[in-house]
């Protein structure tokens, strides 16, 4: 079984046509840090008891998963990516994933999560990709998305987020990307989006390759000053 394996620290099995549920035993595994489940054909709930506490980086999109994210995933303070995209997960995302202090990739893009996106992302950790588009998300966009100075993309187009777009997005010099469309969002644009060192610099083309495009994509922009 599994539960047994106790001294596994990687498990990789990505990219195949596995079915059934994840063994509740999985996070049972106290030294498991690196977990690949992505691009399978796995159904069910996600274990709900998480004593992986070592976990550093887990992928289980491209899933027919369902039910909602563990609470216990909010005791993981080394997970720096956490990626359930392309799932039927739904629920409301834990509050305490918002403040995991090594937190970077956060993808959970084409779900039915709803409510609102945890306030507090990104402001104890250097988040770097921010993906949560096609879901049913509302609230506002978290004011500390780039606390961390390494922000690079910020993907929430297709939810039913509001407000004004936050502040702290004018002096995110690290951003590529920005798609927010078919929301709900008013107020001025911050004025920073359009003097962003980064967007300055791609004046030409840039290949975007953020997984929440769906496929790879060009984005030409001119006149950025």
């Amino acid at each position: 079984m599994i539960g047994e394996m106790v001294a596994l620290e990687l498990l990789d099995l990505s990219q195949n046509e596995l079915t059934g549920s994840i063994p509740n035993g999985l996070f049972m595994l106290k030294n498991l840090k690196f977990l690949f489940l992505h691009k399978n054909l796995l159904s069910g709930q996600i274990p709900q008891v998480v004593e992986a506490l070592r976990s550093i980086v887990i992928d289980l999109s491209w899933n027919n998963l369902n039910g909602t994210i563990p609470v216990d995933f909010g005791k993981l303070d080394k997970l720096s990516g956490l990626s359930l995209s392309f799932n039927q997960l739904s629920g409301e995302i834990p509050e305490s994933i918002g403040r995991l202090p090594a937190l970077k990739d956060f993808k959970l893009f084409s779900n039915n999560f709803s409510g609102s996106i945890p306030p507090d992302l990104g402001r104890y950790s250097a988040l770097e990709r921010f993906e949560v588009s096609s879901n049913r998300l509302t609230g506002s966009l978290p004011e500390y998305l780039c606390n961390g100075g390494s922000l690079r993309g910020v993907v929430a187009f297709d939810n039913k987020l509001g407000g004004e777009l936050p502040k702290s997005l004018e002096i995110c010099s690290t951003l590529l990307a920005v798609s927010i469309s078919n929301n709900a969002f008013f107020g001025n644009i911050p004025v920073g989006l359009w003097t962003a060192l980064n967007l300055q610099q791609l004046v030409e083309v840039i290949i975007c390759s953020l997984e929440s495009f769906l496929m790879k994509c060009q984005l030409v922009f001119h006149g950025l000053r």
